[in-house]
């Protein structure tokens, strides 16, 4: 009778630690969380400093510099930072170093597809727990929402997973998904099923976001091919900033009143968000416009003392980490869509890329759903790199032959 043998190895064992040290298990206790995330960070870091000394300088340190700096100035200019705040920062930029440096580690490697299965079964196994405990809230989170929270986090970030489930899957079987029906079936029930995660906890912006990958998907490869470019990319960015200020103007047309009171059964005044845009947000900015409030702050709700954070992505950025914290993560974004093999591999990432930023026009989506997917899209392609790499040999022995 023959056995087969299961050969795990330790990047894999590496992988599935920096998954649940990013994606909370919401039963283990914060302090215990807090120090498996602190062990899996030195652990990753003894790991990469041995395998992937080529790729150690990467442009994700310019963002953990940008989180560490902003939150050591707010903890010696505000007195209500403590230690512990500093050091949940300097954890939180470990991780994001650790995680872009194995994923282009990874691909370096030529095992894009290996990394991204484990990815997709990782999520499947927290999705499926999820539907488990669907409607079983674990208690009440304090800080950045004041939510209920679930197994996995709160109604966002619970509806953010089975997105980030869609886009794994794609990532993985894109190819197959294109030629067999069974795949392209498994996908549509994967997109209804976060559309229905979303519209059973009533999120409303995961529900409208839900519906992107579906209308991507049918859309010609060219209108796609478009969404790659840098400059796109970029404009995207700058305008899901500027729109929270313009909605004001937008919400007095009827035709889009209708929509909101009648249709999505929702507050004409976007259940508050109003408020923070209009009174609360550019004061808040204002207050430490260079370096922002830091990682862990409580700014707005000084300020408001109702509202918890700034309901946009890249305006809550600017909050953490001022104009500078800012700039730094627009030009990460647009530094890994220049990178980007702009292929199959990468279109269920841009899908969860594009979904973050038009859910991130009124909540907080610059979160690791978002960067996860932004890492991907710049992932390295063992064989163009191998073939740079060739072309940059040969280009330089004929420039020292002639």
């Amino acid at each position: 009778m023959n056995q087969v043998k299961l050969k795990i190895t330790f990047g894999e064992i590496l992988i599935f630690m920096l998954f649940v040290s990013i994606f909370r298990p919401y039963f283990l206790p914060s302090t215990v969380y807090q120090m498996i995330k602190v062990i899996v960070v030195g652990i990753a870091f003894i790991f990469l400093i041995a395998k992937a000394k080529g790729i150690l300088i990467n442009w994700s340190i310019l963002v953990c510099i940008s989180i560490i700096v902003s939150s050591f100035i707010s903890f010696y200019t505000t007195s209500s930072v403590t230690v512990r705040q500093v050091l949940d920062a300097v954890v939180y930029a470990g991780c994001f170093y650790c995680c872009y440096t194995l994923i282009h580690y990874y691909g370096l490697k030529g095992k894009r597809y290996e990394l991204v299965k484990i990815l997709f079964y990782l999520n499947l196994v927290y999705c499926l727990t999820a539907l488990i405990f669907l409607n079983f809230p674990l208690g009440y989170e304090t800080g950045d929402s004041n939510l209920f929270v679930y197994i996995f986090g709160n109604k966002f970030d619970t509806s953010y997973l089975f997105m980030q489930l869609v886009a794994l899957y794609y990532t993985c079987y894109g190819e197959k998904i294109h030629k067999f029906l069974r795949f392209k079936i498994c996908l549509f029930i994967l997109i209804g099923l976060s559309i229905v995660v979303s519209l059973l906890y009533g999120c409303t912006t995961a529900f409208l976001a839900a519906l992107l990958p579906g209308v991507i998907l049918i859309n010609p490869k060219g209108i796609r091919n478009k969404l790659y470019n840098p400059v796109v990319i970029l404009a995207v960015v700058i305008i899901t900033a500027i729109l929270p200020f313009m909605l004001q103007a937008i919400l007095t047309n009827p035709y889009i009143q209708d929509i909101i009171v009648n249709r999505l059964h929702r507050q004409i005044n976007l259940s508050g968000r109003m408020n923070i845009y209009t009174k609360y947000l550019l004061p808040v900015i204002g207050k430490k416009f260079w370096f922002g409030h830091g990682y862990i702050n409580t700014a707005m709700k000084t300020a408001s003392i109702y509202y918890t954070n700034a309901q946009n992505g890249l305006l809550h950025h600017f909050v953490r980490y001022g104009i500078i914290g800012g700039a730094v993560i627009v030009v990460f974004i647009v530094h890994c869509f220049r990178k980007s093999e702009k292929s199959r591999f990468t279109d269920g990432a841009l899908i969860m890329v594009y979904a973050m930023l038009l859910a991130g026009i009124v909540e907080v989506t610059y979160n690791w759903y978002f960067f996860i997917a932004l890492f991907i899209i710049s992932m390295p392609n063992e064989f163009v790199a191998k073939t740079k790499h060739r072309n940059r040999r040969l280009l330089s022995k004929i420039k020292v032959k002639w």
